[in-house]
């Protein structure tokens, strides 16, 4: 019973996230062009990439609890959002104008870079509970014309995430300190910020 509370509680205060603003999937992602360290969007970003990470975390929750390892990897993911927004908290209290001896934010967006990355590993060989049309979306075609692996939910949601990360990361001004070079930046523009004040989240 207390299991169930828990779950209802996390479902809850992911669903508050998400509908506070609009989905990554569409959000127009094309930049006209950016210029490194230019911190022109960093709101906007940082914003973004709490609510894609909270879109990837509740995407894991609805149709990925059956797969090896998802206790582990789901806390992980769930940390990754908080450390989102720790870091929205940060931009919009204007953090990144004043003097400090330890850039905070630099410092978080290497450590969810790198968080990022090993989840992602980790959810690569993992499958949806749910095949093609039964889903209610038309995963077949989207497998047939990008390939396997597209049409899954949750891949999809993860590239987003990726996308924002490294847009923030340019943005602000901070190069990955991977070195298989996954950090590359791949273009994309970032949508208004959505107004209304910040969204909660509920520890599970």
């Amino acid at each position: 019973m207390q299991n169930k509370l828990m779950a209802s509680t996390t479902v809850m205060g992911l669903a508050l996230v998400l509908a506070a603003g609009p989905s990554a999937a569409a959000a127009d992602r094309d930049f006209d062009g950016y210029t490194f360290a230019a911190r022109r969007h960093l709101d906007v970003l940082a914003y973004r990439l709490w609510t894609d990470s909270v879109d990837v975390c509740w995407e894991m929750y609805r149709h990925y609890g059956h797969n090896p390892g998802f206790g582990e990897t789901y806390r992980e993911m769930y940390r990754l959002t908080k450390d989102a927004e720790h870091i929205h908290d940060l931009v919009h209290e204007g953090y990144q104008f004043g003097r400090h001896d330890v850039d905070h934010i630099a410092s978080d967006l290497n450590e969810i870079d790198a968080l990022f990355h090993h989840i992602q590993d980790d959810v690569r060989a993992w499958s949806p509970s749910y095949h093609g049309r039964y889903s209610g979306h038309d995963d077949h075609f989207g497998h047939y014309v990008h390939g396997r692996g597209f049409g899954d939910g949750l891949t999809r949601k993860m590239r987003y995430l990726e996308q924002t990360l490294h847009h923030l990361m340019a943005d602000y001004g901070v190069r990955s300190q991977l070195i298989d070079g996954r950090g590359d930046l791949a273009p994309g523009r970032p949508s208004a910020p959505v107004p209304g004040g910040q969204p909660q989240l509920q520890v599970p």
